[in-house]
């Protein structure tokens, strides 16, 4: 059993990380021993739900690893977080699966199409499976969405703001914890907030000093943890 894998959707997310002389292939999901400065295998999946859960059940369907570690940006709901900012996620919803009523959404639970508790889901949210000698560094911890499409449009935000109370959103986050929790294997997703879910602005996003801050983090993290014997 391998230890430690990094699930990434892009490889800008992980760029920071990896070793000077990474080749990448965009032939390739899955690489061996990829990052400087500590040990842990990489899966770089692609965006959005169906590549994430795809490339993710591919992999653990041939491999198992003892930690699953999804890292990338996000955006926040809450404008008391600072651009930059590194949360770790507590649990993650998918926010866009269900069918519109008129101008409501009723999601696969109310629908009736599956029950909030069913496995892997707990009261309709996924949380992950955790191991207590994981140590975060004291990162804040945050309630999560995931959808296909993100927000950029005043309405659609105060819609989702009022059936989701959480603080990000991101593209593959659920899935992620879906698959891991399906696989019965621990997991943690770490993630910068990249920009405020708005009217969509490119200009007021800070992705620079997100994916730094994202790198130090994760390389803090990562270093600081006891890999031969946290589970």
């Amino acid at each position: 059993m391998q230890s430690v894998l990094i699930v990434s959707a892009t490889l800008a997310e992980c760029q920071g990380l990896l070793k000077p002389d990474f080749k990448y292939s965009e032939d390739e999901s899955h690489f061996i021993d990829a990052f400087a400065d500590f040990k842990s295998d990489l899966l770089v999946t692609g965006v959005g739900v169906v590549a994430t859960t795809f490339h993710l059940t591919k992999l653990l369907s041939s491999k198992k690893y003892r930690l699953l570690v999804n890292i990338g940006l996000a955006g926040s709901f809450n404008k008391t977080f600072p651009l930059g900012i590194v949360v770790s996620i507590n649990s993650d919803q998918f926010a866009d699966l269900g069918a519109e009523d008129h101008d409501d959404f009723i999601d696969i639970f109310d629908l009736g199409l599956l029950n909030p508790s069913d496995i892997p889901f707990t009261n309709r949210k996924l949380f992950p499976i955790i191991s207590n000698n994981i140590p975060m560094n004291k990162m804040k911890v945050v309630e999560a969405i995931t959808v296909n499409k993100v927000h950029g449009n005043q309405l659609s935000i105060d819609k989702i703001k009022m059936k989701y109370p959480v603080d990000i959103e991101s593209m593959e986050g659920a899935a992620f914890f879906y698959v891991a929790n399906m696989f019965e294997t621990p997991s943690i997703q770490v993630r910068a907030i990249s920009n405020y879910v708005e009217p969509r602005n490119r200009e007021r996003w800070e992705m620079a000093i997100a994916l730094l801050n994202l790198t130090n983090e994760v390389k803090t993290l990562m270093c600081s943890m006891p890999l031969d014997n946290f589970l």
